[in-house]
């Protein structure tokens, strides 16, 4: 995921709505004025339960001057944080990363951005917010906390909540089920076969129905999950 976050997270300002937008359907703005962070609210709240509900798009948002593709974010969260302390967060949500020249990078340890992201995370409910307040207090010890996100994308994916969908028909047709494909944004990311069918070059990218694929049942759940 580490190539995605660094696609979504500049801001949508800087951005003509090119693939650093691509499956972005929430959009963050800081605290202070600045563009907004351009993100995915399946993965957001796999990570973050208690991510406040968004608001609406509204006329007065897309007034601010923001590319075409840009506005086609629906939702909107506003954040009680700066643009560093939401980058330095949103890094440990899809990367489970910390940028150790950044964290530190001004002020008092309190007010740096990694100690306003961690008050974030928490308010967030972000699932492993305290390896995240470990590995931003350690910053150079050789052993690193290990923070949630395997686990927070298994349980999610378990529970149906990062399906968009997509559905895959295995060898044996109907009788043998279909598999949820769950979030396409990661089976491209992680796969090369994958992305391929799903970037847009097959037909399968735009299929509604059920992509047929030879696989057995058992070996495509398998590899899915």
């Amino acid at each position: 995921l580490a190539q995605v976050f660094s696609d979504c997270v500049a801001p949508a300002g800087g951005s003509d709505g090119g693939s650093g937008e691509d499956g972005c359907d929430l959009a963050i703005f800081p605290h202070h004025c600045g563009a907004p962070l351009l993100c995915h609210s399946v993965l957001l709240r796999a990570r973050c339960p208690n991510l406040p509900s968004p608001a609406p798009w509204t006329a007065e948002v897309a007034a601010m001057g923001l590319p075409c593709a840009s506005r086609r974010h629906a939702n909107v969260i506003h954040a009680d944080e700066d643009h560093d302390a939401l980058v330095a967060l949103l890094r440990w949500v899809y990367c489970e990363a910390v940028d150790e020249d950044a964290v530190l990078d001004r002020g008092t340890a309190h007010c740096a951005p990694g100690a306003a992201a961690v008050r974030l995370g928490r308010r967030w409910g972000l699932r492993d917010a305290g390896c995240m307040q470990a590995r931003v207090a350690a910053r150079r010890v050789t052993e690193r906390a290990a923070g949630t996100l395997r686990e927070d994308l298994l349980r999610a994916y378990d529970a149906g909540d990062l399906s968009e969908g997509l559905r895959f028909r295995p060898v044996g047709g109907a009788e043998s089920g279909d598999v949820d494909g769950g979030w396409s944004i990661l089976l491209r990311a992680r796969s090369a076969y994958f992305g391929s069918m799903l970037s847009g070059a097959w037909a399968e990218s735009s299929a509604d129905a059920a992509v047929h694929v030879h696989w057995p049942h058992k070996s495509l759940a398998r590899l899915l999950r």
